[in-house]
């Protein structure tokens, strides 16, 4: 038994399927680049675009305490903004005894009208109610628009809702 070593042999050639992947991976890194940059130019392009829409809009020269004329819709909100809320309510809660229960509110400052939607144990504490909004709630012009009677479970009471005229300033 010899042993016969060689080191100088020759080293046999790449098999087919080594070369045929290696240039099936060559033709994906190289699709991989050329997709690469088609989208980054599409994503460059719709920035462009995007930055074309926010574009800052040019301030007029004339400053907002100088314009002339304000839109009726502005001074519509700044009267309903600039209505003594905490007022308001302060004085309805103050006004209330415990037979009446307040069920809605619904305030307009822009003309000052208030409609309230509430119950009442009976037709007498509602009317004692209504005179006392006028004394201790600040309200005038006080109409009763509805009132109707209903019995639940053997309890009565009397729903009603009511407009009045409310301070604004």
């Amino acid at each position: 038994m010899k042993l016969r070593l060689d080191l100088a042999a020759p080293r046999q050639a790449p098999a087919l399927a080594g070369w045929l992947l290696l240039a099936v991976g060559l033709l994906l890194a190289l699709w991989a680049g050329w997709r690469y940059t088609t989208v980054e130019a599409e994503y460059q392009h719709q920035q462009a675009r995007l930055a074309r829409f926010a574009a800052p809009v040019a301030k007029s020269k004339t400053p907002r305490h100088e314009q002339k004329e304000e839109s009726p819709v502005l001074a519509k909100a700044r009267s309903q903004l600039a209505a003594d809320w905490p007022a308001l309510l302060a004085g309805l809660e103050r006004s209330r005894p415990a037979n009446i229960a307040v069920l809605s509110i619904s305030a307009e400052a822009g003309n000052g009208m208030l409609t309230l939607d509430g119950a009442a144990k009976d037709h007498a504490a509602m009317l004692a109610y209504l005179k006392r909004l006028a004394g201790e709630g600040g309200l005038s012009e006080i109409a009763l628009t509805s009132h109707t009677d209903e019995e639940l479970e053997g309890e009565k009471s009397v729903n009603f809702s009511l407009r009045a005229r409310w301070r604004t300033p």
